[in-house]
């Protein structure tokens, strides 16, 4: 072997005794502490004892730890730190024993880990290389595992308690949320990842680019402790959104000049009536930047999209809440929620 050879490896060990001692030294113990709840990517995340608010400044590139409670239990609004991170950081995890937190630096393509106690606390104690822009980071339950979704190369990143990339998930898309289930044991290999694709795709035989039931929504899901390909969930559109627009200038009974008739909803049909004049709008989910798990089910909020004419707000754009079963692991279309009808269908409040 030449002498840049064993360089390289001496490097390589070298590299990994110390990150793994840096990391060892402010997350000792992978099972020391566990969430109570199922975790999930967020730009801004509490301690356990929620004392301290972290929260990344994307623009600013950089980490604030921001006292909202002190040690009395009074509430505060001290800034106890700002910590230069990455170029453009996203998202920020904290393990279960508040010892480090992650940041997913979009620009740069790394995570740069804080220490958020001992001595070197509040500091970047360790910058670990990823995939190309990664956003969502969550970490399991026991905190054995941190997942980082990288959006441009459509791959998760999984790093160890050593700090170490020990593995990466092929899912395609762009992946963008990430959340982990929790079943409260001490064992994170049996929990379960589940990645949301942030743009939606057509549907295959479908009717194509341009119409309300046209692509649908993915969330991608493997085990923590498998090896097998991910599994592709569906979350499909809406035939219904709770709004009607006006498809008159589209149908040719009422627009001699109309190039085509392909948005009318019956080209037969009198254009005064409401199959017409109040035609029922669909949308589909899309931009799916957020996860979370309550019980049995992830829920997804997105910014639906209904592109189909007119132009108008009511209509084109929808905030969907879809919900995929985490046990049976398809959607449950009777859970899905539309939130733009359900403010439209509130009543005005009393005058007084």
């Amino acid at each position: 072997m030449t002498r840049n050879g064993l360089n390289r490896i001496a490097s390589k060990m070298v590299f990994a005794l110390v990150t793994g001692a840096m990391v060892a030294a402010y997350a000792p113990n992978a099972l020391a502490q566990t969430f109570p709840d199922p975790s999930r990517s967020t730009s801004i995340v509490m301690t356990s004892d929620d004392r301290w608010v972290i929260v990344a400044n994307r623009e600013s590139d950089s980490v604030s730890i921001i006292q909202v409670r002190d040690e009395g239990g009074q509430d505060d609004n001290t800034k106890l730190a700002e910590i230069g991170v990455g170029d453009e950081p996203r998202y920020v995890a904290i393990r279960p024993d508040d010892s480090v937190a992650f940041v997913s630096n979009s620009a740069s393509g790394t995570v740069s880990v804080i220490a958020l106690s001992g001595p070197s606390a509040f500091q970047v104690v360790l910058t670990i290389p990823v995939g190309t822009e990664p956003r969502g980071i969550a970490i399991t339950p026991n905190g054995s595992r941190v997942y980082v979704a990288n959006h441009t190369d459509g791959t998760v990143s999984v790093i160890d308690t050593s700090g170490q990339v020990i593995a990466t998930r092929e899912l395609g898309g762009n992946p963008s949320a990430i959340a982990i289930t929790n079943d409260g044991d001490q064992e994170d290999t049996d929990e379960r990842v589940f990645v949301t694709q942030f743009y939606a795709e057509l549907i295959p035989g479908g009717p194509g680019e341009g119409f309300d039931d046209g692509k649908q929504a993915i969330v991608h899901t493997f085990q923590v402790g498998g090896t097998d390909s991910a599994q592709r969930i569906t979350l499909g559109p809406l035939p219904d959104a709770g709004f009607t627009a006006d498809r008159t200038a589209f149908c040719p009974q009422s627009n001699d000049n109309l190039h085509s008739d392909i948005f009318c909803p019956d080209v037969d049909a009198d254009p005064t009536s409401s199959t017409i004049t109040a035609d029922p709008q669909g949308a589909y989910p899309n931009q799916l930047q957020a996860a979370v798990i309550r019980g049995n089910f992830l829920y997804v909020p997105n910014i639906g999209a209904g592109p189909e004419p007119p132009v108008r707000f009511n209509v084109n754009v929808q905030a969907l809440v879809p919900a995929v079963d985490t046990v049976g692991l398809s959607e449950n279309v009777g859970f899905r929620v539309n939130l733009n009808r359900q403010v439209a269908q509130e009543t005005q409040p009393s005058q007084i």
